[in-house]
């Protein structure tokens, strides 16, 4: 799968299932898909994995620098410290 693609079958299963489910509303049966996401406030699959992958990066790089403080508070050489 690349990154940010719709390779993957379960990906291509969510879009439609969201797809689907936005056409039930009848007053925004006759939108575009984006539109349909916009009138109920809701992110399109690209969307939610970015955010997902965004808070990913946060999570790594918050156990990043709370390792670099522990390391910190323990009498360690500089050059090991990273």
């Amino acid at each position: 799968m690349t990154h940010g693609g719709l390779e993957l079958v379960k990906d291509k299963e969510l879009l439609e299932r969201q797809r689907r489910f936005t056409q039930l509303i009848p007053e925004l049966k006759e939108l575009f898909y984006p539109e349909r996401l916009d009138k109920l406030n809701l992110w399109s699959l690209e969307e939610r994995r970015v955010r997902d992958d965004l808070i990913e990066v946060y999570k790594v790089c918050l156990l990043y620098r709370f390792r670099a403080y522990l390391n910190l508070k323990t009498v360690v050489a500089p050059e090991d410290i990273l």
